[in-house]
């Protein structure tokens, strides 16, 4: 199962590429079974997920996949209320 760090992990099994055309453009993606599902089986979330952003590399002549594994904290933590003290 993935865990939430900082540190960067790009997928194994899936190649992106963009093609364009003179109609528009197509990003090509292919995914060497094998080795992708392993990457999912050892990657999933604790709902099942393996959630990747698909990016461009810095001279943006290739794409590559990064997992995304960022977790929102929740800042909103209900406190236990007591019906006595409403003031109603």
């Amino acid at each position: 199962m993935a865990q939430q760090g900082t540190e960067k992990k790009y997928t194994t099994g899936l190649f992106v590429e963009e093609k364009a055309f003179d109609w528009g453009t197509v990003i090509k993606q292919s995914y060497k079974v094998d080795d992708f599902v392993k990457f999912l089986q050892e990657n999933r979330n604790e709902k099942g997920y393996v959630n990747v952003d698909v990016k461009k590399s810095k001279d943006g002549t290739k794409m590559y996949g990064e997992v995304n594994s960022y977790v929102p904290k929740n800042t909103f933590a209900p406190q236990a209320s007591n019906l006595s003290d409403l003031p109603f």
